[in-house]
């Protein structure tokens, strides 16, 4: 208590003596949070007293600590330096700090006054986590950030490569599927490199059949039929010819992904030929399309009609067959009496 009672005197004491007319300098400091931070203040020759204030606080009178914080000396080896050393800096530190010295035979003091800037890396602390909701709705997007200076927020869609919002909050109104994608809060204050989150924002929307492919096979060969599809959750695929659900069997392989389902004949038969009907479905809604397997020649078929063309020529009919002598000596006589005929008719 009498410890306490005497500092308090000795404060007032301290400002009513060095109260009056004296030379009052100023500097900037500026160190990051972490690191050291070293107030030079050169020593005046004579100087009668000397102190380190923060604020209103005495940190040291003298080589004498007041300061009960630990990280808080004095640089030691300095000879002509009264140098105050902060380590580590945190933001708390940031302010004023006086260092006072009266010269002798004056009452006034000869100060300088240090600002100590403790800049702090970004941080992003409060930001919107991944979104899924239906078209249509509407969005909001929050990012909070912390650091010294200020950090500046930045919101951006990065994939796909999109729009760019230089706020802390974005409203998106009225979503739809070309919105959906990943979203990137960043912030940045020029201390480190900028701090960074993303969220996903997923548009859930019915399917829609973007594409489908039919094929023709002849007998025995591959085929494949296609089936496209877009949608929100994926969609299931189902395929149907007429009005029968196709198993994977008797000679059928089904292949599926979240976007694209594939009907495969190995070995195509009489009974694969026909119309099928491709369906996407998810919880919002359904999507159909039909594609068509249809036969094609064989090889060995166009074969037969290429090598019959090829025999087809002057002596042939159109099946292929020499025409018969018999054939052209009886037309031959035809012709020989009618030019008799007319030669009676002549006389």
């Amino acid at each position: 208590m009498e410890m306490a009672l005497w500092r308090c005197v000795f404060i007032i004491l301290l400002k009513a003596v060095w109260q009056g007319p004296g030379d009052v300098l100023s500097q900037n400091v500026t160190v990051r949070e972490g690191e050291e931070a070293i107030l030079r203040c050169t020593v005046l020759e004579g100087a009668v007293r000397r102190a380190w204030l923060n604020r209103s606080s005495i940190l040291f009178t003298g080589d004498e600590k007041w300061s009960p914080e630990e990280r808080v000396s004095l640089l030691k080896g300095t000879k002509n330096q009264y140098a105050l050393r902060i380590n580590p800096a945190e933001p708390q530190d940031e302010g004023s700090y006086s260092c006072s010295q009266q010269p002798p035979g004056r009452v006034g003091a000869k100060i300088v006054i240090f600002h100590l800037s403790v800049h702090v890396p970004p941080h992003i602390y409060n930001m919107t986590g991944d979104i899924t909701t239906d078209e249509t709705s509407n969005v909001s997007l929050r990012c909070r950030a912390t650091g010294n200076p200020e950090p500046q927020v930045t919101w951006k869609r990065i994939v796909p490569p999109g729009h760019e919002w230089r706020r802390s909050e974005v409203s998106l109104p009225s979503v739809m599927r070309k919105d959906a994608g990943t979203y990137e809060c960043s912030a940045r204050n020029g201390v480190t490199a900028p701090a960074r989150r993303r969220m996903i924002l997923t548009i859930r929307y019915p399917p829609v059949v973007t594409e489908v492919h039919g094929a023709g096979a002849a007998l025995g060969e591959t085929a494949v039929l296609r089936c496209e599809a877009s949608a929100q959750p994926p969609p299931e695929f189902t395929w149907f010819r007429d009005e029968h659900r196709v198993v994977t069997r008797h000679g059928i392989r089904l292949q599926t992904t979240d976007s694209r389902s594939l009907l495969m004949f190995p070995n195509v038969t009489n009974d694969h030929y026909g119309n099928y009907t491709c369906i996407a479905s998810n919880t919002l809604g359904t999507s159909a399309a039909s594609n068509l397997l249809h036969q094609t020649p064989t090889e060995s078929t166009n074969r037969v009609k290429e090598d019959s063309s090829h025999r087809r020529g002057p002596g042939l009919d159109i099946h292929g067959r020499a025409c018969s002598t018999h054939s052209f000596s009886f037309v031959a006589m035809l012709f020989v009496m009618m030019v008799a005929v007319m030669g009676l008719h002549a006389d």
